[in-house]
């Protein structure tokens, strides 16, 4: 999982959102052009937290 994340990484070393919800009236929080902080948080907490797992 964490190769699959890591692969998916972008050139400025964050993640960006892959899938734009699209609704009449619905506004979207984030956009495919940059990279999305809150994915960002999120892929670093998971790969720090299960890089210190020993398998």
């Amino acid at each position: 999982m964490i190769d699959l994340l890591q692969m998916k990484q972008t050139k400025t070393k964050g993640w960006k959102n892959e899938y734009i919800y699209r609704y009449n009236g619905y506004q979207p929080f984030s956009m495919r052009r940059h990279d999305c902080l809150w994915i960002t948080e999120m892929v670093l907490q998971f790969i720090h937290t299960n890089s210190l797992k020993s398998f």
